[in-house]
């Protein structure tokens, strides 16, 4: 027998298609993501089958039961390469029109209309091992269970995808990778959140209520789906059950004379109150990210930018530390609200990408 080599797991590499209303079968290949993980959550549940033969055990064989997958991955937060499909994951619904004046420059409005509610769109997702022709695993039926963003101070903004999906087809050949020349992420330093009162935020009046000195965030979704198969279900494929959303923010920041009446108001209902009050401390809560120009409309340049808006959120935790030899935290913890008037989360996205990653075929 001859020496073997293990390939290394750089040669992973994973894709994407979303499909269109009317799509059926897989969706097509349409984007590369240049992520930093992927989890494939695959996995076949065995059920015992049970009787007395006269031995000293009842367990006489097992079967498959159900075979499933919940596949998710990770990355920075690249235009082009995934991020502005991520937000119509979550959304399910979006508008776009041309930035006034610009040849490139397109605005998504990604948004939930309460009124007239859209099925969140499935996913075909791809993950090859580039070493090999025939490695690459196939999941269908790709539907957003989890939705994760983390920013720092430090570290560039990163999202999460997970997915409730039928068990993956295998020795499947390798998709074509398609990777935009151009490769731009949000930064630490392209990051501003912005608190206020609900209802309080506008384009005009956001600037002072700008925290632009935070440590850490995070906005996570959960829409608790579960994977559902039924008698008529080819084995490896299931329903799948959309389950009661939640959402949550969190924030750190450094304690501050700008930051403090933060916690203040959580507990007293305002900046300088001293007493604690039974009332909410309901925030409306923006993220807005602007990256490099790469357009220019008669003097004007447009930038890569994200705003994501959340309009309801009830702060349920404002605390700092009272003891302790380090620098002097504040936490925060809210819980997004759904009012069945506006959306519970909304996003703004301006980008150079012509159109998203949907099969419509």
């Amino acid at each position: 027998m001859g020496s073997n080599i293990a390939p290394n797991l750089s040669w992973h590499s994973w894709g994407m298609g979303i499909k269109g209303p009317d799509h059926t079968g897989l969706a097509a290949y349409l984007v590369t993501v240049r992520g930093t993980e992927f989890e494939s959550n695959k996995e076949i549940e065995f059920e015992d089958d049970e009787g007395h033969t006269g031995t000293a055990t009842t367990k006489m064989s097992s079967y498959r039961s159900k075979a499933e997958s919940s596949p998710s991955f990770t990355d920075k937060c690249r235009y082009k390469c995934g991020w502005e499909d991520a937000l119509y994951c979550l959304l399910g619904d979006y508008t776009q029109e041309t930035v006034a004046g610009a040849t490139d420059a397109q605005k998504y409005t990604f948004a939930v209309n309460p009124l007239l509610p859209k099925d969140p769109p499935f996913v075909t997702l791809y993950n090859g091992f580039y070493k090999t022709e025939n490695d690459a695993y196939i999941y269908d039926d790709c539907l957003l269970n989890e939705f994760e963003i983390n920013f720092s101070n430090e570290e560039a903004m990163t999202y999460k995808l997970g997915f409730n999906s039928n068990y993956p087809k295998f020795n499947q050949p390798n998709s074509g990778r398609m990777i935009p020349a151009k490769d731009v992420f949000i930064k630490p330093a392209d990051v501003s959140v912005y608190i206020a009162d609900q209802g309080t935020l506008t384009e005009e009046n956001m600037e002072q209520y700008r925290y632009g000195c935070y440590l850490e965030g995070s906005l996570t979704v959960n829409n608790n789906n579960e994977n559902q198969p039924c008698s008529d279900d080819e084995f490896g494929t299931s329903t799948k059950v959309i389950g009661d959303r939640e959402a949550d923010f969190k924030l750190s920041l450094p304690w501050t004379d700008l930051t403090k009446g933060l916690e203040y108001k959580f507990m007293g209902g305002s900046a300088d109150a001293t007493t604690v009050t039974h009332e909410n401390d309901v925030r409306e809560v923006w993220i807005k990210a602007e990256s490099a120009v790469f357009e220019d409309v008669g003097g004007q340049e447009i930038k890569y930018s994200t705003i994501i808006k959340i309009p309801e959120i009830v702060i349920q935790v404002a605390n700092s530390p009272q003891s302790g030899n380090e620098a002097k935290q504040l936490e925060l913890e809210g819980k997004v609200q759904e009012n069945a008037v506006s959306s519970f989360i909304s996003a703004e996205v301006v980008t150079d990408l012509s159109e998203l990653h949907i099969d419509n075929t």
